[in-house]
């Protein structure tokens, strides 16, 4: 999402900070120059302020009038910057700041965040001031290429090289999922790392959701729930009828109702102190969309989750996102919908959710588990069927829910349609055509493609023979989808 070239709101929030608390809380105060606000009052408080910090005064409203009044250029600016925007004098606007964020726990961290996003909006400022001049010829491009060089350097942060001292005198061990212990000694998750799962809507993920939460919650975890869709009537209720207990609701259940991005500085502090187990988003598109991003631009998820979600796994909890699928089954993979670039920054365990059963609060059900992702390797390998959620009716208004290993649990996933697809290609080709002639052939995901192409040569369905050409197959026997799953 791209900032807007100024912001007043943000810039009146970051000097009534100022003026309520000074810069108790506000990171690098001092590599803010104050020619980043729009305003001229604005950059003439802000200068002053930063002038009290450097002698190691608190700046607030006396003291940085003092040295408004005491410099006649600043007060020559402050006088003609009022007149300019309507008012009486550069006193009043002082007096009349809204210091309500020195109240907020996170107040600090929101003034730090809203100071970089005002930076880099006079960053691209500056940006299209220099592309204006080159435009017009008043420059040369030498000289423009050398202003933006400075821009970005005048902005760089000294590097942050990760120590390796600690992890070495540590020894190395494999990282274990720890959290929501399923089975008896077998976990679900990844405690400090992004874990995922995303499946067909009115597949039940908010159930899914819910009863991770409820056994989070069993065995004495708090759990933070970030709800953009339900709200705290609807998922109190739900939460209840999967037979949850209702104290926990109460003492260990901490639910958020539609976030807004200024909610996130917030909820992230209370997690660095609080360290609950794990934090869900049950809605990460819906979520994407309440904080102005689009989920299919890499541009606009790989911030989201940068800014949004990993300060939580940083924080040590185990983040649960719960995501939609594409609606096309041949060409979603392993994938979620939106942007590929969302599973490469996931680091935890991605599940995809497969529907065994169809179910309701009358009829028992269940769904799947499989691993779409497991970077470290604890909980299985990719397509393995993990782990099975049951859903079966109880007392009454109550359902029963149960996680167990599924019958098949080291038995593959199959994209059996489209081995079928791909077995008729092959049929009626008089040639045995290459790998890349039926990756052409055959609408889906090349990922997918290529599993189906190797399932049917690892069961006999294809003959695979290699040229100087590369690999080329003929049909042994014909695959078809329902004789196949009759069979199995």
């Amino acid at each position: 999402m791209a900032l807007p070239l100024f912001d007043p709101d943000r810039e009146h929030a970051v000097i009534g900070y100022i003026v309520g608390a000074g810069f108790h809380g506000v990171a690098d105060p001092g590599r803010t120059h104050p020619n980043v606000f729009t305003s001229p009052l604005r950059s003439v408080i802000y200068e002053a302020a930063l002038y009290l910090h450097r002698v190691g005064k608190k700046p607030n409203g006396h003291t940085i009038a003092e040295v408004i009044e005491r410099d006649t250029l600043l007060s020559r600016i402050a006088k003609e910057a009022a007149a300019a925007e309507g008012l009486p004098d550069w006193q009043s606007y002082l007096a009349g700041v809204d210091i309500s964020l020195i109240n907020n726990p996170a107040g600090g961290e929101i003034v730090t965040e809203y100071l970089a996003d005002i930076t880099e909006a006079a960053g691209r400022r500056k940006d299209a001031e220099i592309g204006k001049k080159l435009a017009n010829a008043e420059i040369s491009r030498a000289d423009a290429m050398e202003a933006l060089a400075g821009i970005e350097s005048a902005g760089a942060r000294p590097p942050r090289f990760a120590d390796f001292k600690p992890i070495l005198e540590g020894g190395f061990k494999r990282e274990m999922p720890s959290v929501c212990e399923a089975m008896p000694g077998k976990f679900l998750l990844y405690a400090g790392r992004i874990n995922e799962f995303h499946g067909e809507s009115g597949i039940g993920k908010t159930n899914i959701s819910l009863a991770i939460a409820a056994r989070i919650m069993e065995a004495g975890g708090v759990v933070l729930f970030l709800d953009p869709e339900d709200n705290p009537q609807g998922i109190a209720q739900r939460f209840v009828a999967l037979g949850g207990n209702p104290d926990h609701l109460l003492s260990r259940f901490k639910y958020v109702h539609n976030p807004e991005p200024s909610d996130y500085p917030g909820l992230i502090e209370w997690s660095k102190r609080e360290k609950p187990q794990a934090v869900f988003l049950d809605g990460m598109a819906e979520a994407l969309v309440a904080d102005g991003y689009n989920e299919n631009k890499a541009e606009d998820v790989l911030p989201f989750l940068r800014l949004r979600v990993r300060p939580f796994a940083d924080a040590g909890a185990a983040v649960v996102l719960a995501d939609h699928v594409a609606k096309n089954e041949e060409s979603r993979g392993r994938n979620p919908r939106g942007s590929g670039g969302k599973i490469g920054r996931y680091d935890g365990a991605v599940y995809v959710v497969e529907l065994v059963k169809a179910y309701s609060p009358e009829t028992a059900g269940a769904v799947r588990l499989i691993i779409a992702k497991d970077r470290n390797g604890g909980v299985g390998h990719v397509w393995q069927r993990i782990a099975e959620l049951h859903f079966a009716p109880g007392e009454v208004g109550i359902t029963q829910v149960s996680f167990s290993l599924p019958n098949d649990s080291g038995k593959p996933f199959m994209p059996t349609t489209l081995m079928e697809k791909v077995s008729m290609f092959v049929e009626s080709c008089d040639l045995a055509p290459s790998k890349n002639a039926i990756e052409h052939a055959i609408h889906g995901r090349n990922e997918f493609k290529r599993q189906a192409i190797s399932f049917l040569v690892q069961l006999g369905y294809l003959k695979e023979e290699k040229d100087g050409r590369g690999l080329h197959y003929s049909s042994a026997k014909p695959f078809r989808e329902k004789q196949f799953s009759k069979a199995a």
